[in-house]
């Protein structure tokens, strides 16, 4: 009887040694995704943006008067990407139909689970409500250019940016508006005061200017100097709110904003 051939090391197949590495190989592709998805991206911020009813779809998340901004997806989730790694930056969440929110708390780079919640618009008026200036010198932290300018940009798009170039700032800065309504020309040359007439059927009413004096062009003030106008109403809204048939806009000074 022949004695049973020495033991000799294991060896796998050549079959089972190829899938012995696929094994391995997919083990460790998995450890790193797990660990890649456990751990924060250095240069990235990420949250959700939700208001009452649950997560909000679209809102725009922007690192506070910056142009870096981006928007929640279906589930509300967003995420910022390309931040240096040692600046904090505080967030502002917007969505149409809601108050901007956020701005408070300043999140490193590697911040998950940043929460921003909205608060919807008011559907209606409130008598109480009160006009907050756009210019952010006045310390108020709701003033408009704290969260909508981005400083030292002349080409910046943010809002109050746009606001400042635009004829709604310059309401009451309007050459042709001041010049209507005082009845000047641009040098402040003023017209003789309007000469009224009287009719039995309409009353008082305006008489053409007497062209042997000198004539700079019509003006409210020159109709009516007696009376400041509702002009103010509409070009100097925030000046005029409480008062708006006493406020001439050309007494109010350079403070005043225009439609804010």
């Amino acid at each position: 009887m022949k004695n049973p051939p020495a033991a000799e090391t294991f060896r796998p197949r050549p079959r089972f040694q190829l899938l012995y590495k696929k094994f391995w190989k997919i083990l460790l592709g998995l450890s790193v995704l797990i660990l890649t998805n456990c751990s924060p991206v250095p240069d990235t911020i990420s949250g959700i943006v939700q208001d009452e009813n649950g997560p909000v779809q679209g809102a725009v998340v922007r690192v506070q008067a910056s142009n870096i901004f981006t928007k929640t997806d279906a589930l509300g989730e967003f995420a910022i990407t390309g931040l240096p790694q040692d600046v904090s930056v505080k967030l502002t969440a917007w969505a149409s139909g809601y108050y901007i929110t956020g701005g408070e708390k300043e999140y490193p780079p590697g911040t998950t689970e940043v929460k921003l919640q909205l608060l919807r618009h008011t559907e209606t008026d409130h008598r109480g409500y009160e006009w907050v200036s756009a210019f952010s010198s006045l310390g108020d932290p709701g003033n408009c250019q704290n969260c909508h300018a981005q400083p030292g940009d002349p080409n910046s798009a943010l809002p109050f940016d746009e606001w400042m170039l635009d004829a709604h700032s310059r309401s009451l800065k309007n050459e042709r508006f001041l010049t209507m309504y005082a009845g000047t020309d641009i040098y402040g040359n003023q017209s003789p005061p309007t000469r009224m007439g009287t009719s039995k059927d309409y009353g008082s009413f305006p008489l053409p200017p007497d062209l042997s004096m000198p004539y700079y062009g019509p003006g409210y003030k020159l109709d009516f100097p007696q009376s400041a106008g509702n002009c103010s109403a509409c070009h100097a809204p925030m000046e005029a709110v409480s008062a708006p048939y006493s406020i001439d806009p050309t007494a109010v000074g350079p403070g005043a904003e225009g439609i804010s």
